[in-house]
Parts: C-alpha cells; sequence; structure tokens
C-alpha cells in the first residue's frame, strides 16, 4: 500500500473552471465510460467518496494509429491521483498502471495498437477531498520524449478551451548534456483567435528553462521567445491567431542537470 509523501517540489498549479474540448463532467460510470480523443484537453471532476465509484473517472479511448501515447494528467487541489490502464471493457484486465506518491499528477507512457480501444482509470487514491484535474492523450516515443519530428500535439479548436487555465505537461524530462533531450517539442494546431499566456515551472533542480515558439516545423521562423535568467519559472504571452501552426520549444538553458517541468496555456481577455 502506498504511503503519501510531501515531495518538496514547488509547482503552482490552477485550472480552468470549465473544461477542454471534451467537456467538463463530474459524472462517470464503469458500464459507459466516457470516450475521449488524443491531442485535447479535458477537465474533469470527482468526488471523495470511497463508498461508491464517484472518486474514480471510466474513460475509453481508440488510438487511430498504432504506437507510443503518454496520458498526463495534473491537479491543483493536492490530492494523489493513479491512472490504470485496462483492456477490456469491465476494468479487470489489467494492462500497466502509474501510480507514484506525487501529489500534482501523473503520466503514463505505453505502446497502443490502432483501432483497439483501450479503457482508462483515473483513481483518487488520497480520497481527502473532492478534485479536479486535467488530461491530455498525446502520441510520443518509446521513452516519453517529444522530438521536432514526434511533438507534444495539442488541437484548439473551440474557443471554449480558452476557457481556463490547463497544466499538461507534468513529468515531462529535459536531459542534460544531450543535444537530443534537452529540449522538448510542442505542436499547437489553433482554429482559433486567442492571447495565451505559456508558463513553465521547473520541477526539480533549478534550471534555467527558455522558450522559442516558431512558424515552422523546421523551427527556424522565430516569432517570439522568453530567455529570462529564472531558474523557477518561464513565461510569455503568445497571440495565436485562427487555422494557424505554432511550434513550441522549451530547452534547457542552464544544462548542467537533469530537469522536470510543467507547462500551462491560460487564455487572457482584453
Amino acid at each position: 500500500m502506498k504511503t503519501i509523501v510531501l515531495v518538496s517540489l514547488v509547482i503552482v498549479f490552477s485550472f480552468f473552471s470549465g473544461c477542454g474540448s471534451g467537456g467538463s463532467t463530474s459524472t462517470f460510470s464503469k458500464y459507459s465510460p466516457t470516450q475521449i480523443f488524443d491531442k485535447k484537453v479535458y477537465t474533469f471532476y470527482m468526488f471523495a467518496d470511497y463508498s461508491s465509484e464517484l472518486n474514480k473517472s471510466y474513460l475509453k479511448f481508440i488510438p487511430s494509429s498504432s504506437g507510443y501515447y503518454s496520458i498526463h494528467i495534473g491537479t491543483e487541489d493536492f490530492q494523489d491521483l493513479d491512472i490504470v490502464l485496462f483492456s477490456d471493457e469491465e476494468f479487470t484486465q489489467f494492462i500497466t498502471a502509474k501510480d507514484s506518491t506525487s501529489l500534482y499528477g501523473e503520466r503514463l507512457n505505453y505502446n497502443l495498437k490502432a483501432n483497439q480501444t483501450y479503457y482508462i482509470m483515473i483513481e483518487n487514491y488520497s480520497n481527502m477531498s473532492d478534485v479536479t484535474y486535467s488530461l491530455l492523450v498525446t502520441p510520443s516515443i518509446d521513452n516519453g520524449f517529444y522530438t521536432k519530428t514526434t511533438p507534444m500535439q495539442i488541437q484548439l479548436t473551440s474557443s471554449d478551451e480558452f476557457t481556463l487555465l490547463s497544466y499538461i505537461g507534468y513529468d515531462s524530462p529535459l536531459y542534460a548534456y544531450d543535444a537530443a533531450q534537452d529540449k522538448h517539442y510542442i505542436h499547437v494546431s489553433s482554429q482559433v483567435y486567442a492571447t495565451l499566456y505559456l508558463k513553465t515551472f521547473i520541477a526539480q533542480n533549478e534550471q534555467d528553462l527558455d522558450i522559442k515558439v516558431f512558424s515552422d516545423p523546421n523551427y527556424s521562423q522565430l516569432i517570439y521567445e522568453s530567455s529570462a535568467a529564472s531558474t523557477t519559472q518561464e513565461s510569455m504571452q503568445i497571440d495565436f491567431q485562427a487555422n494557424t501552426e505554432y511550434f513550441i520549444e522549451i530547452q534547457n538553458f542552464t544544462n548542467d542537470s537533469e530537469s522536470s517541468f510543467v507547462l500551462s496555456l491560460d487564455k487572457y481577455d482584453f
């Protein structure tokens, strides 16, 4: 049995009051799981209730292509959430799980087969209070890194997606002394206009992270940059245009130690 441990990471989490493209929900049924799609940011709500299934979310996901996918979840509610993956609709054929004692979020990376239905259970293991969390499923590679050719993919298709703040990159590693893995790449496909606040929080080892935004998949046409000498956070404002692609690079500039970070997108209304 796990013991809840307070880890010494200074991370600030805030969430949207609404939901991502998939909608916000506080009711889940094991017998009718909510279908989710990759590259979409969702926000869900669970109760603290051991006497029923209300402290669990039951979801299903059907990948369109075979390969590695990462399931990201994050919360500001200081609860230990677990991700459990099953192969059957009864949620009995266990595949794998991510159930560390983190009170901020989890990330599960696994190789999935195209057109096969996978069943995901998110459990409020702490169960000390109700909890709101965000979820993103995105293609990755076998070690969970996001490269230029396989970036973290996010699709923004509705203005409703910008009503909240969503942490989507929890436990994203940046390795030192490795030109291929000291950067994190994100591809945002936006179909709507929005002014966003992009922010990274350092999760460990006080590394100086820089953010660059490009207009092309080769990451050569720079349009935004934030390179403050900060070892706690980095942020920038981005004016997203409709029907436009953005390519974001987050680099471990200090590069003398491995580090991990969390990432948020926050809408600003003027």
